[in-house]
């Protein structure tokens, strides 16, 4: 059987989530499968990089990410997967605050629900 053929776009954190999930759903339905995973730039992640500046080491990405409502669980589920349990660390409640940007200033979430 030929394996069906699947390019995705961008190796930042969702090419490279998208990558990684469909090869373990075809392995699992034992679907042949190739994956073409193209970037513009000289290396993969996106935003997400180790960088030294002089005589320190920084990261330069997200630091979090929101483990509740809909879509939380599923993305505490995938750092399972990749086997990132014991790395994850729960915020402090002082630190749970959300914004949107609305008219170019910085506004509470979910103080607006759905009108915004």
């Amino acid at each position: 059987m030929n394996a069906h053929l699947v390019a995705i776009i961008g190796g930042g954190i969702s090419g490279l989530s998208t990558a990684y999930e469909l090869s373990r759903l075809a392995s699992r339905e034992k679907i042949p499968l190739r994956i073409t995973l193209l970037e513009a730039q000289d290396r993969f992640g996106g935003v997400i990089r180790t960088f030294d500046q002089e005589r320190f080491t920084a990261e330069a990405a997200a630091d979090a990410f929101y483990g509740g409502g809909p879509w939380g669980s599923e993305a505490v589920e995938f750092c399972g997967s990749l086997g990132l349990s014991e790395e994850l660390i729960e915020a402090s409640a002082s630190f749970r605050r959300f914004y949107i940007f609305k008219n170019k200033k910085p506004v509470p979430f979910p103080q607006y629900g759905r009108s915004f």
